[in-house]
């Protein structure tokens, strides 16, 4: 597929905190995921450097401590860990987790907590849960002038569906938690990149509506195709088997009330059949150009985040000329967007 990177199937057992058990021999490089109130993220980056041979960090904000607004009074220590974290942005292996939660394609599924790490992607995911991951960035397929070739971008995705799909049925996976997670839900990680890149060849401010329009559209048609794309796979493959096990039917004791439920169910089921739990994936810092320093004015494209099932939030651009009002402000933007996804997922919608 001419664009697309594929990464090796990724599991979120082997960050810790992920709630798999690890044994750390020495040259041993691992991402750690660790809770903002248990400790600081300047020990956290020492020890990796010192212990454990260099790795990636990603600090586990409580709600209280990211949320835009007055400090809440038990976090009187709120701007030094603001400051810290302020102070270490020249490091690219410290990185803030943004998302609370992973979205389904399926409104007959709930969304589910994320408190774990895809090692090397940087994707925040439930712990124990098992995904293919690949990258595709757009401007492969644009021109000089950032026209995009609809068709082709189409066929990428398609491509990439497809080969995810054939992709699960030869993968393994190191714990039989994971197995079964493969199994019941084939998630998908489809990371869109690029973007930042794409306002600049297009040469347009992005700080006017009609470029975060413009940009929303893209987005709203990816996350179209890769639903239409699973859907297609669910009716000759069979539907996601997680949908199957969601069935409130089965639970009712009256005959007839259950076959009610059921026959309803299965309607709704078949119309939004996937055969996916989870496709698209958008970082808050694919909105820059990667070529730059990070622009600020690139945070008005955040509200893109709300099409995403789940987020990548390893940084990669430079943020060495921000202050620290920007750096709480981006951080506590992308989290009340993706925080916006949440509140949006309705459980067995029209049902």
């Amino acid at each position: 597929m001419t664009g697309v990177e594929l990464i090796a199937p990724c599991d979120s057992g082997t960050a810790v905190g992920g709630g798999v058990p690890l044994s750390v021999d020495s040259g041993t490089v691992l991402d750690v995921v660790f809770d903002a109130e248990a400790l600081r993220p300047d020990t956290v980056l020492r020890v990796l450097d010192e212990v454990l041979d260099g790795g990636h960090a990603y600090v586990l904000p409580d709600e209280g401590r990211i949320r835009t607004g007055t400090k809440p009074a038990a976090h009187t220590d709120d701007d030094q860990f603001w400051r810290t974290l302020w102070q270490m942005r020249s490091s690219l292996r410290m990185h803030v987790m943004l998302a609370p939660e992973v979205i389904p394609q399926s409104p007959l599924l709930s969304a589910e907590k994320a408190r774990a790490i895809l090692p090397a992607s940087g994707i925040q995911v439930p712990a124990e849960s098992s995904w293919i991951v690949m990258r595709l960035d757009v401007t492969r397929f644009a021109d000089t002038h950032g026209v995009l070739r609809e068709t082709v971008l189409e066929q990428a995705l398609h491509g990439c569906v497809d080969a995810g799909e054939a992709l699960h049925d030869i993968a393994s996976w190191p714990t039989s938690a994971m197995r079964q997670d493969a199994r019941l839900n084939r998630r998908l990680a489809i990371q869109l990149t690029g973007l930042g890149d794409l306002v600049e060849l297009r040469n347009i401010d992005p700080c006017i509506v009609e470029t975060l329009k413009n940009l929303d559209e893209l987005l709203r048609w990816t996350r179209s195709t890769l639903h239409a794309r699973s859907h297609l796979i669910a009716k000759s493959a069979g539907r996601l088997p997680a949908i199957e096990q969601s069935d409130p039917s089965r639970l009712l004791p009256c005959a007839v009330v259950r076959e009610d439920w059921r026959q309803r169910w299965r309607h709704t089921a078949d119309e939004t059949a996937v055969r996916h739990r989870n496709l698209l994936v958008l970082s808050p810092w694919s909105i820059f150009p990667t070529r730059s320093l990070a622009d600020f004015r690139y945070a008005d494209l955040l509200p893109i985040l709300l099409h995403a099932d789940a987020c990548a939030v390893q940084r990669s651009v430079s943020l060495s000329h921000w202050n620290i009002n920007e750096f709480k402000r981006f951080n506590r933007r992308a989290w009340a967007v993706l925080q916006q996804r949440c509140a949006a997922t309705l459980i067995a919608e029209g049902v």
